[in-house]
């Protein structure tokens, strides 16, 4: 219940679905997933001798996302939290904890059982009787069990993007490509690493814009794919759900992810690698969808990047809906790509009863040498829309 107590030696459970966030008295915060199983085993705090201020948690099943407080920020060697088979110490962090159990027989893992950790802002170890490995921003860790030695993983794994141990949602950006504040509505996840974009057209218009969350209702996943290589997955809602504040939807909601997106440092880097231009083609994606949700194709989609100037020099794309062919470009910085109202688009509907349309694009760069780039786009002519996303390699 909101507001209850909770003590030192308590355990804390998380039902499906459920969340429940748990603030400490030194400022730190622990959001824990569904389905999972928390023991608060120590909480020393506020001692005359500050030293001895202490935390350990024990994440016995499921997922948590630990925002360290003063006694993780002070006192680093006190706070601690532990799964059953390993040890994760902080460096003033943002993290998340996974831990899976072998399954009993006639149960089926959510995942490849052992101990994750993954940081968002800080640094964390993990260690047990075999070894210690250390986890920076963007990485995560794992151990199989306590006698294995933990390492760090080549990519951010899929489990963080589905929540598979909180049974909950994933992260995704919008654009809004008619300029409109209505809200436009999505699955929100709760971590904050990985990236991923979503782009809507239905009555409501073509929209994109910052994650809310949204019901499925009826709407069934389509159009799903992938690259392994990159981290990337996407799919499509098909058919009536719930926006808040917005009529008539039924149509698409698009979505594509990144479990290993490019960090603005690695992007820094590129261009002292002598990598100043890429040059992104179309490479997959969602199947673009008009107002009613029908289905068309992607002629064309390119962009261009400067790594240097840190600019998108051009993003132009032709998509077909049935009956119209759409032909829209823009260009902008990487920060107004990857913000929350993207880059502008403007160009032609053919077919459409007002030629003119206008749309957004969002994206975002992956793979450490920002060999990719996941974008969504809306445009809109009149009540004519189209929107989809889409995945470009270099």
């Amino acid at each position: 219940l909101k507001g209850m107590e909770i003590n030192e030696g308590d355990v804390v459970t998380s039902g499906k679905p459920g969340y429940a966030q748990i603030r400490f008295e030194d400022g730190g915060i622990v959001a824990l997933h569904a389905s999972s199983t928390l023991n608060i085993e120590k909480f020393i705090y506020k001692q005359e001798d500050k030293s001895k201020d202490a935390v350990t948690l024990e994440l016995l099943k499921g997922r948590l996302r630990a925002i360290t407080g003063e006694v993780g920020s002070v006192h680093k060697e006190n706070y601690q939290i532990r799964t059953p088979m390993v040890q994760m110490g902080v460096r003033g962090t943002d993290h998340e904890a996974i831990f899976i159990p072998r399954p009993s027989p006639g149960e089926l893992a959510i995942g490849t059982p052992g101990s994750y950790n993954k940081v968002n802002v800080g640094g964390t170890y993990i260690q047990n009787e075999a070894g210690r490995v250390d986890v920076s921003p963007a990485q995560a860790g794992f151990a199989a069990d306590a006698k294995s030695r933990p390492g760090v993983l080549p990519q951010i794994p899929s489990i963080y993007l589905s929540d598979g141990a909180a049974g909950g949602k994933r992260r995704f950006i919008q654009v809004d490509a008619d300029g409109s504040s209505a809200p436009i509505v999505r699955e929100l996840p709760l971590n904050a690493q990985g990236a991923g974009i979503a782009a809507f057209s239905g009555a409501g218009g073509a929209l994109t814009g910052v994650a809310l969350p949204f019901a499925t209702g009826t709407a069934t996943k389509v159009d799903t794919g992938g690259n392994a290589a990159l981290g990337v997955d996407w799919g499509r809602w098909a058919g009536a759900y719930a926006v808040p504040g917005v009529a008539g939807t039924t149509g698409s909601i698009h979505y594509i992810n990144t479990a290993n997106p490019t960090s603005a440092s690695q992007l820094a880097a590129l261009p002292g690698a002598g990598v100043v231009i890429g040059n992104y083609t179309y490479a997959g994606g969602t199947l673009p969808t008009n107002e009613l949700g029908q289905t068309g194709s992607i002629i064309s989609a390119t962009a261009i990047a400067n790594f240097s100037t840190q600019m998108l020099t051009g993003y132009t794309l032709t998509a077909t809906t049935p009956g119209r062919t759409w032909d829209v470009s823009g260009n902008g910085s990487f920060a107004q790509f990857g913000g929350s109202s993207g880059i502008a688009l403007s160009g032609f509907c053919t077919g459409c009863a007002a030629p003119a349309a206008t749309g957004r694009a969002s994206g975002q760069f992956t793979g450490n040498a920002a060999q990719g780039m996941i974008t969504g786009f809306g445009a809109q002519s009149g009540t004519n829309t189209v929107s989809g996303a889409m995945l470009l390699t270099r």
